[in-house]
């Protein structure tokens, strides 16, 4: 006989089952809270309610290495926490120095073998806080409410166990009536830092831990309005409009409730009532643990309508009262009047026609990780709307409730996105990350070691055969074991967020591959509400793809503009097209937005975009002598990490605004001007607004001369209707035109009166334009008039001695070593012919790895050859033949430099470069370098400004004159890279504190930088506290540099905008200058050389 014996089957924590999300918690419903009366009810701001208590504040906490290591009983009421810490909730631990902030973008901070997560290493957090209850709540329902934890938890009250829960980014409540009682409460909490659903939360963020969101109580009666539905919608003509509610009254007691009575009553926003009586409904008997539902129709004449343009929000209260005429409860949300649809490829908002000017975000401090508050989420909504955003994608998962009140609130469209992403698990990278846990080497070393040794055999062949040996798992999407989780996280957010106008799309989640339980999400909420389209890019992977009929929107991100027109064009499809992420700001970014936006306002079917993203996820710390600095991946003894991926925003941590956010204030900005007659000053002001007249805004006007306004004023407002144009004319006179003079029309649209995020006098965009005024030609300086000069030649160098200056050339390296100007020096040496930059993150992927292989960045100059003529009394010629070459002495460019030097102290540099063989299609830059001495700090400059600028990201910057120090030009990106440049230069004027200096001007145009760093020194830091500040002034005098583009993640640069390695010749003129001189007059000097 055998005798057969098993093991008995261990069980399965929660935290490693799919099919666990949560226990004991009560059903999603919309945000809300109960009150006891309507003047309360009115507020709408739930923390006002009498029958709120909050739990946020000073909680007992400590840290254990896994679940395993736990002590027993910490939940019981006499556990002794004396010697736990106390720290503040809402927080992540790791803000608070217990463990360590992890950031990485797709691969899990741990070896991928889902749904098991480590349990050595899973780091569990204890709470522990008391609390009473108030007395008028006794013989009440009493909810305990966690708005989010990272990542899954369990709850004990009085030592009793209530509940489970994960999905770190929604609300986890629990009725706990049963477990409290009078006086003092204990409430005890385990949160794990890993669980099964930390694979559904694969974004691309720091991953922290712990009670992050509000955590607080309310009681209700024992009948409660538990949930409801407000939906609106309008006729056909989008002027009268039917109100939806419909709600659900749930009986908690033990007992059939007697007939009670629900009235609904409407408000304006200066408290008027909108129906002559309220609207009433009969609760019938309602038998113990069961729900009636209730629904209401009300039609509302010519409401005002909700748009982000003008979000008008009534006040809707639902006031349920028993069988005697008694309140028993009140409730109450903010409504908007707004309808979305998809029609012949538009997204329209109550009708009209949309673009999504979008944004992502995600939720982020640089000290409390994502324990987010109020005051920064108003300065975030209030910054959105200042720079002409008007939509959110909530990247990647639901917001914290409050965001959605705040954009119902200041007007911002929201793409709602459920907490799911499992981009580690998706396709080849999961195989890819097993790979390297197996090898303990990176993918891309095991791809170059592949290539050098697959000298008899395709690399690829080696590699296919390799991944065999690993198995290909189910991805989340297409496994029924996780189709419950998925349910779980889309169903909660759309119920939690279904009332909010501001939500316009539901997105099903975030790279997480595409399978049935996507289309099991979508089925359920097309039936659940058809009022709003359905957004998710995994549909779409290659060009081939069709994108699946279960979204009602074609998202894509990062496409190439190529792309993007092709998708425009299917004549298969009929749905609009959003880039739900483009134009990727990491570091010194967002270059050729206009192109994007040129096609966007093309093809009709494009509906806009969102930028990734909204804030730089830098954490703060100090160095050892208290100076701040932002850290990122790897900074915190983070392994695996993925750097400074993290650092991709339009403003740093602390919300300052990066130079690339006025790039997209103005291209996005509501409002136009194009020339129609400019000397007659007639121009055709368009109205971008959607829903919006330009009443609402002041138009001024400035007529400058070389910078500097000379007339001014404001017109009459204009009336024109959304998306209408109105031609108006300029009233300004003719100026008497000087010789030389550039003169420009700034045409300013101010806000009129305040409103919630901006003053009166706001300026939300400008239209500029260059006059066509026949100006007389520039004057000319003959070299006849001009003082004489002394040349001297010896071995090594060359002087050359003027009235007032006196300028050395040394022959072995052709460059100015000196130039001294009425006691001052002012060259310290240069210019050198400079084709580098310290890479921008852009860079880094594709373009610097090519330009580092022809050794760009190690060039030396070689002079072959220097010549000196006295050409007349007052000029001399230097010449100096030279050529970049690399530590191998290989010839990379023939240079040839000019030095004409005038007996006006003027020298004009020019430069003929000439590339030879064997380099890349670009290079970063093609320009001149120069050192000047420390003390020459001031800075002043026509051209564009006054922020930082680039040849795809200029839009934004105005042509004037713009002043500043040296110090100031250095833009202190998180990672240091090229920074600080100037475009459309005219003249650059740097001087000393007693206004000597040099004047630098463009012939016709430059591009400039200046800084107390040099290039190298960019390049090597890694944080900003690296720098160290030099003396000198690093002057960069370029013809071109290479434009910006997205190349981190995404198109490199358009081929339009970058330098190619071509013939090239350009000339600029240097002049020292003394206190008193007219700039203005010397920068348009032209000079004429006279041969005797």
């Amino acid at each position: 006989m055998v005798v057969l014996t098993c093991k008995p089957l261990e069980k399965v924590p929660d935290w490693e089952n799919p099919r666990i999300v949560g226990r004991n918690k009560e059903p999603a419903h919309a945000t809300l809270m109960p009150y006891p009366n309507e003047e309360e009810a009115l507020s709408c701001e739930r923390e006002k309610s009498s029958w709120f208590l909050t739990l946020n504040g000073e909680w007992k906490f400590k840290l254990y290495e896994n679940p395993d290591s736990l002590p027993k009983d910490f939940y019981k009421l006499y556990y002794d926490d004396g010697d736990w810490a106390i720290i503040p909730v809402p927080s992540n631990w790791q803000m608070l120095g217990y463990d360590k902030p992890i950031y990485v973008n797709v691969r899990y901070p741990f070896y991928a073998d889902p749904p098991k997560v480590p349990h050595d290493w899973n780091p569990t957090g204890l709470y522990r806080r008391t609390f009473n209850i108030p007395e008028d709540w006794h013989g009440r329902q009493i909810f305990l409410v966690f708005d989010g934890v990272d990542s899954a938890f369990y709850v004990w009250v009085n030592g009793e166990i209530v509940g489970y829960s994960q999905d770190s980014r929604l609300p986890a409540e629990f009725n706990i009536t049963k477990y409290v009682k009078s006086g003092e409460n204990l409430i005890a909490v385990e949160v794990l830092r890993w669980s099964d659903g930390s694979y559904l939360e694969d974004q691309d963020m720091w991953r922290l831990s712990g009670i992050h969101r509000d955590v607080y109580l309310y009681c209700t009666p024992n009948i409660h309005v538990r949930d409801f539905f407000v939906r609106t919608f309008f006729d056909r003509n989008y002027q009268d409009a039917v109100l939806k509610v419909r709600v659900n009254i749930r009986n908690y007691s033990e007992k059939t409730t007697a007939p009670h009575v629900l009235e609904v009553k409407l408000y304006d926003s200066e408290g008027v009532q909108v129906f002559n009586e309220p609207v009433r409904g009969h609760v019938g008997e309602i038998r113990p643990g069961s729900e009636a539902i209730l629904e209401f129709e009300k039609n509302v004449s010519k409401p005002r309508k909700w748009s982000a343009e003008d979000p008008y929000l009534y006040t809707m209260l639902l006031i349920l009262k028993n069988e005697r005429g008694e309140i028993v409860e009140v409730e109450s949300c903010h409504v908007g009047f707004r309808q979305v649809e998809v029609k012949n490829g538009r997204i329209l908002i109550n009708g009209v026609p949309v673009y999504l000017k979008g944004v992502n975000r995600h939720e982020h401090d640089d000290v409390r990780g994502h324990a987010i508050t109020v005051e920064s989420m108003i300065k975030d909504i209030e910054l959105m709307k200042r720079f002409n955003f008007n939509a959110v994608r909530t990247s990647h998962y639901p917001n914290h409730p409050t965001w959605y009140d705040l954009c119902d609130k200041y007007g911002i469209y929201v793409i709602d996105e459920a907490n799911i992403e499992c981009h580690g698990l998706v396709g080849f990278l999961r195989t890819m990350f097993q790979i390297e846990e197996a090898f303990g080497k990176p993918w891309e070393e095991l791809l170059k070691e592949l290539r050098e040794k697959s000298k008899e055999r395709p690399w690829k062949d080696i590699m296919n055969e390799l991944m065999k040996r690993f198995p290909r798992y189910t991805e989340p999407a297409h496994d029924l074991e996780w189709l419950h989780a998925f349910m779980e996280r889309f169903v909660r957010m759309v119920e939690r967020d279904k009332n909010h106008p501001c939500v316009i799309i539901w997105s099903l989640g975030n790279e997480s591959g595409y399978g049935p339980n996507h289309d099991a999400m979508s089925g359920w909420v097309h039936g659940y509400d058809p009022t709003r389209p359905v957004h998710y890019e995994g549909t779409i992977h290659t060009a081939e793809r069709k994108v699946s009929k279960s979204v009602d929107i074609i998202s894509i991100m990062y496409p190439t503009l190529e792309r993007l027109i092709q998708l425009a064009e299917d004549p298969e499809e009929d749905r609009p097209v959003i880039m739900c992420e483009y134009a990727h700001s990491m570091g010194n970014s967002t270059g050729n937005l206009k192109e994007y936006w040129e096609t966007i306002r093309k093809y009709k079917r494009l509906c806009g975009g969102f930028i990734w993203d909204w804030v730089d996820q830098g954490l703060k710390r100090l160095t050892e002598d208290g100076r701040e600095w932002w850290a990122y991946g790897g900074d915190f003894g983070d392994e695996p990490n993925d750097g400074n991926f993290c650092i991709n925003g339009l403003v740093w941590p602390d919300r300052k605004p990066h130079p690339a956010i006025w790039e997209c204030k103005k291209i996005q900005q509501p409002v136009e001007a194009e020339a129609v007659d400019l000397t007659k000053g007639i121009v055709r002001i368009i109205n971008g607004f959607d829903f919006t007249s330009l009443d609402i805004l002041e138009i001024s006007w400035e007529l400058s001369e070389d910078g500097r306004v000379i007339q001014q004023g404001t017109l009459p407002k204009i009336d024109t209707p959304p998306h209408e144009s109105e031609v108006v004319t300029i009233p300004f006179k003719t100026p008497e035109l000087k010789p030389g003079a550039e003169y420009w029309l700034m045409i300013r649209y101010r806000l009129s009166k305040d409103t919630i995020w901006a003053e009166k006098g706001y300026e939300i965009g400008w239209s500029q334009f260059k006059m066509p005024f026949d100006v007389p030609p520039k004057p000319s300086v003959k070299t006849g008039g001009m003082p004489p000069l002394n040349l001297e030649e010896k071995r090594e160098e060359i002087t050359i001695l003027g009235r007032e200056f006196k300028l050395t050339v040394n022959k072995n390296i052709g460059c100015i070593t000196s130039l001294n100007y009425k006691g001052f020096k002012i060259v310290k040496d240069g210019p050198f012919l400079n084709v580098w930059r310290a890479p921008t993150d852009n860079d880094v992927p594709r373009l610097a790895p090519i330009w580092r292989s022809a050794e760009l960045d190690r060039l030396r100059q070689s002079v072959k050859g220097v010549k000196v003529e006295k050409v007349s009394d007052q000029v001399v010629c230097i010449t100096v033949e030279a050529s970049l070459h690399t530590s191998e002495n290989i010839e990379k460019f023939k240079c040839k430099y000019t030095y004409k030097v005038y007996g006006s102290s003027d020298i004009i540099i020019d430069a003929d470069v000439e590339p030879v063989a064997d380099l890349p299609p670009s290079i970063p830059r093609i320009g001149l370098k120069m050192t000047i001495p420390g003390g020459f700090e001031k800075l002043t400059w026509f051209g564009r400004g006054p922020h930082e600028n680039y040849c795809d990201r200029r839009e934004g910057a105005a042509v004037g004159v713009y002043s500043g120090t040296v110090d100031e030009q250095y833009v202190p990106y998180i990672k240091p890279q090229e920074n600080g440049n100037k475009t459309d230069v005219r003249w650059a004027l740097l001087t000393n504190d007693l206004d000597f200096g040099l004047l630098i001007v463009g012939m016709p145009l430059m591009e400039f930088s200046v800084h107390h760093y040099t290039i190298e020194d960019f390049e090597k830091a890694k944080h900003t506290y690296e720098l160290k500040r030099r003396d000198d002034v690093m002057l960069n005098i370029d013809y071109k540099q290479s434009g910006l583009g997205g190349g981190s993640c995404g198109p490199d640069t358009l081929l339009q905008y970058l330098v190619k390695p071509e013939h090239i010749h350009f000339a600029v003129r240097l002049r020292p200058i003394s206190p008193g001189e007219s700039v203005d007059e010397l920068s348009k000097q032209t000079i004429v050389d006279e041969l005797h």
